[in-house]
Formats: C-alpha cells, structure tokens, sequence
C-alpha cells in the first residue's frame, strides 16, 4: 500500500505538471509552421543561436539558486520561517548576480555591435527570475499553479507572436519579444498566486543560508554548462563549421527529437519531488526499479512512435526551405532517449544533496560531445553533430548507473528488453529512411501494437490508481 501511495503520487503529480507543460509545448510546437514559412533560415538561425546562448547563461548568472532553492524548500515544507529564508536567500543571492551581470552587459554591448543586443539582456533576465519562481512553485509543493503559469506563458508566446509577424510583419525578434512578454506575464501569475510578497524579505536571509544555496548551486552551474554543450553548442559549430542557414535547419530538426526531452523533463519534475520525499522509506529499492522499468519502456515506446509518425506530419509543420531537417530526426531522438535515462538518475543525486556527482558525470559527457562536434561535423557535417550528441548521453547513462551501483542502490536492467528495444528502433529508422507509404503505413501499425504490449503493466498500474488518487487530489 504504501509503494501504491508513492506510484500514485508521482503519478497525479506527473498528470497535474504535464497538464501545463504539454499544452504549452504543444502551442510552441504549432508556431513552427509560422516560422519556417515568415522567416527566412539566415535570421531564425540567428535568433535560435541567441535562445541556444540564453539557456547557456542563465544558470551562470543565477548561480542554479532555482533548483537550490526547491530541493531546500521541500525540507521546509510546514515550517513558515525556514520557508521564508530559504525563499528570500535564493532570491537576494539571483538579484545580486543579475545586477553584476547587467553592468557587464551594458559595458560590453557599448564596444561590440550584434544582432537584437537590446532584446537579449531582457530575455536572460526574465527567463532567470521566470525559472526561479517556477521552482518555487514546485518547492512549495504548488504543481498546479506550476502548471497554470507554464500555461499562461505558452498562450502569450503564441499570440505575440501571432500579432507581431502575421499582424505587424515584425521579423526573427518576435521570437525574443514574445518570450520576454511571455515570462513576465509567468512572474506576476505567481508572484501574486503565491502570495509571494509575504514570504520575501532581505532581513530574513541570514548569511549561512545563502553560503548554503550556493554551495549547493554551483556544482550544478557546471552541469547546466555541460547539458548546454551536449544538447545545443552543436548548432553555433555548425553555424561556423557549415553555415548558419544549416545551423537553422538542425534546430528545426531538434524540435521534433525535443518533444521527448520535454516529456521526460516534465515527467523528472514530479520524480525529483517524489524521491527527495520518499528515498529514506523501507521499500524505496522495489519503488526505484518498478519506476526505472517503466521509464525504458515508456520512452522507448514514445521515441518509436515519433520516429514512425513523422512521415504523416513532417510536411504540415515544415515548409520546404527548412525540409532537409528530416534527415537528422531518428539520430536526435536517439540522442533524446539516452538523455532520457540518463536523466532518471539525477532525481537520486538531487535527493542525497550531492550535486558534484552530476557535476563530474556532465562535465565529462560534454567533453566527448565537444570533442566529437570538432571531429565529426567537419567529416559528416550536421549528422557530425547528432552522433556526438549520442555518444555523449551514452557515456553519461553508462557513468551514472555504475556510480549509482557503487553507492549500493540497485537498480535492475534487463539485457534482452534493452536489445529488443534498440532492435525495434532500428528497423523503425530504416523504415523512415527508405519512406515508402506502405512501408511507412506498416510501420506506424507495428509501433502501436509494440507500444502497446510493452507498457501494459504499466497502462495497468495507473487504471488502478488513477480514480483514487485523482479524487484524493480534487479533495
């Protein structure tokens, strides 16, 4: 019963924060038509390299205080006044950062001229205070306020957007205004929702609490720079290896192996609560593998079906400027399944309070990628750069288990599930590659069925739980 408890927390939780997050990345997702087909691969290639930097330099100049301060507020939780100071420690150490980093940009940007320079500090700085009061959110145990501002900041980036290419033929800085708009409309919803106001105050940020969401942070400052290298630096060196256009092309290709990445990253939110919460219980062993089977075989399931559903809807979200895109998809949804299991583990570290192992392990993957991406797109071009990305999320699946091994947790993989897998996937790429309909029909049936029979303990476990916890939840 008390395993059930945790499967049906993690799961109403997963349901509540997927709510938002989905139909925010679904809304997002549906602008690619207007961008491919508005704006040409030279200046959306320019504006993804300045969202690719933006995500590079957020945890910098944030020194990670969002996720410091959620994993300390899940211990608060019930205690008004360590809630208070954790709160306004986290957000006194950020304020500082960004006013340092405001005068360096300032400075800076008076010397050397680029592209959008007025819209970039902007971004970062709403995209950071966006970040951090979303994990507060999270801390606090509000998922569904999470939930509702990820909503609200999907729906505003769309219509933005909307108004200023289609309504005023504004250009690729759309992109940044919408997302700054978008933000700031995502701050005030929870900064008023929370109630905020009454939890924030520099008296209530003692020293040592500060000194302790920094230790904490700064690990994972380095492990941000490193996802940043393995996920997205292949695109500014194929900007300067091949040209930007092809820079813009990839990054229409990674949107649809991102869909993945944003399925498991929602998923991650709610299992990084659930095992911060539950890692010292009695059946914690059985509860970690029965989760880490289904992550295989649900991410496994959901990375086939996009691969196989692509030739039905490739052409809808992709105009033709941008078509050679759909030579990259199999290889980066490969790259976003292994990242996807490798993900899994950090909810472990996260919970044990030991950052500087996610710190090492990133650290190293984003060495072999930026090796690979300065080998390989100079041989293969893009496709360089999408094996480097496997290779990488490879290695950090592979170093994470065993050093989860060492550390005595158990966690169970089963050889001949894992090669049928990578089996099936295979021949799903094959099928996508050779794109004839009858194959690409065959295909799709195959994936569904497979899917199907994979995840049906699965699909069972939640029928069971689902009306009891749900209804627990509406109470």
């Amino acid at each position: 019963m008390v395993k059930h408890s945790k499967t049906g927390d993690l799961i109403k939780n997963t349901a509540i924060i997927a709510a938002g997050k989905f139909s925010t990345q679904f809304l997002i997702f549906l602008l690619l038509p207007l961008y491919t087909s508005h704006l040409s691969t030279h200046n959306y290639g320019i504006v993804d390299l300045i969202v690719t930097y933006t995500s590079l330099f957020v945890p910098v100049v944030t020194l990670q205080q969002e996720f410091a301060v959620f994993r300390y507020l899940i211990d608060a939780r019930g205690n008004q006044e360590k809630i208070r100071e954790v709160l306004s420690s986290g957000l006194l150490t950020t304020a500082r950062v960004l006013a340092i980093s405001t005068l360096l940009y300032v400075g800076l940007s008076l010397f050397i001229d680029f592209p959008f320079k007025l819209l970039i500090l902007p971004n970062i700085i709403c995209v950071a205070l966006s970040n951090y009061f979303l994990q507060v959110a999270r801390g606090l145990g509000r998922n569904t306020l999470y939930s509702i501002a990820c909503v609200i900041a999907g729906v505003t980036t769309v219509l933005v957007n909307i108004v200023l290419i289609l309504g005023m033929g504004v250009g690729a800085e759309s992109i940044l205004i919408s997302s700054i708009v978008a933000n700031i409309a995502c701050i005030m919803f929870l900064f008023a929702t929370l109630k905020l106001h009454r939890l924030i105050s520099p008296k209530s940020a003692p020293r040592a609490t500060q000194k302790e969401l920094v230790k904490y942070g700064v690990p994972l400052i380095f492990s941000g720079i490193s996802w940043w290298i393995i996920s997205v630096s292949d695109r500014s060196l194929i900007a300067a290896f091949v040209s930007v256009s092809a820079s813009g092309i990839y990054a229409v290709a990674t949107n649809f192996s991102s869909i993945l990445n944003s399925i498991f990253y929602i998923f991650n939110l709610s299992w990084t609560e659930s095992v911060s919460m539950h890692i010292e219980d009695s059946d914690w062993d059985d509860f970690l593998n029965s989760v880490f089977d289904a992550v295989w075989r649900l991410f496994f399931a959901l990375g086939t079906g996009i691969v196989a559903c692509l030739p039905f809807v490739f052409s809808f979200f992709v105009k033709e400027g941008f078509a050679e895109a759909r030579n990259y998809i199999p290889l980066l949804v490969l790259g976003a399944l292994l990242n996807s299991v490798a993900g899994f583990y950090i909810a472990i570290y996260v919970a044990k309070k030991e950052p500087g192992v996610i710190m090492k392990t990133s650290v190293a993957a984003a060495i072999i990628n930026l090796l690979g991406n300065f080998v390989l797109i100079g041989l293969f071009g893009a496709y360089g750069a999408a094996i480097s990305t496997i290779l990488a999320f490879a290695y950090l699946f592979i170093s994470r288990h065993f050093d989860i091994s060492k550390k005595q947790i158990s966690l169970k993989i089963n050889p001949v599930l894992i090669l049928s897998m990578f089996s099936v996937f295979s021949f799903v790429c094959l099928s996508y590659y050779i794109n004839t309909p009858a194959l690409n029909i065959a295909t799709l049936v195959f994936v569904v069925v497979y899917a199907v029979l994979m995840n049906r303990n699965v699909v069972k476990i939640i029928k069971i739980l689902r009306p009891r916890k749900i209804a627990e939840g509406a109470r």
